[in-house]
């Protein structure tokens, strides 16, 4: 009896042994299938390297922005030209009004100011006056523009001698006085002393301005 079981355990482990033996051998062909597919995966980073090549083409396209940049510089430099006026929009300046103003202020009794004070012109004198041509001249000399009294002085000053003001001088004296100019000296500041017959000598009559046609005894 005890040699039976003894003998039904040696078998039983014999097969025991057997199947453990089996699966052993097993084993190998699982890792080899295991290393081969491992060794799949190494491949394909292989693959990718032509595809880590293309990136390197990334910067030829950074540099294709380069000279868009440079573009935009330029633009940026050429907006200071857009803030310079223009003439158009220059501040004009109406000639006739300033003409006219002068004009009449210097015809006026000029306010409180004294006979000796006021600023007198023949009026025919006063007409010619290019006061468009002195105005640019009394601006550019550092005149107050719209200040017109002080206009009225600088053309009193400046103003050219026009070449007939005798002539328009003795026509407002005779028409005036009724008296006729028959020479004249000269006294400094462009006045002269004008003289007229009187018991057949030539006396002194008036002085006269010669740019501005004012006269007074």
């Amino acid at each position: 009896m005890n040699k039976k079981i003894v003998l039904t355990a040696l078998i039983s482990l014999s097969v025991f042994i057997v199947g453990c033996g089996s699966k052993q051998a097993v084993q190998p062909t699982s890792n080899t299938i295991g290393a081969q597919t491992n060794t799949k995966p190494q491949a394909k980073p292989q693959a990718l390297k032509p595809s880590t090549n293309k990136t390197v083409t990334t910067p030829k396209s950074t540099n294709t922005t380069k000279p868009s940049v440079a573009k935009s510089t330029i633009t940026t430099n050429s907006t200071p030209a857009s803030t310079i006026v223009k003439p158009s929009q220059a501040p004009t300046i109406n000639y006739a009004d300033i003409s006219a103003k002068t004009k009449a202020y210097i015809m006026s009794n000029q306010g409180s100011k004294t006979e000796a004070e006021k600023i007198i012109w023949d009026k025919t004198l006063l007409n010619r006056v290019n006061m468009e041509s002195l105005y640019k001249k009394y601006l550019s000399t550092g005149g107050i523009k719209d200040n017109i009294r002080d206009f009225a002085i600088y053309i009193t000053k400046n103003a050219p001698i026009q070449s007939d003001w005798k002539e328009v001088f003795e026509k407002a004296v005779y028409n005036m006085y009724g008296q006729k100019i028959v020479s004249y000296k000269y006294i400094g500041n462009d006045v002269y002393q004008a003289y007229i017959m009187s018991n057949g000598k030539e006396v002194e009559y008036v002085g006269v301005n010669a740019r501005t046609g004012r006269y007074h005894g």
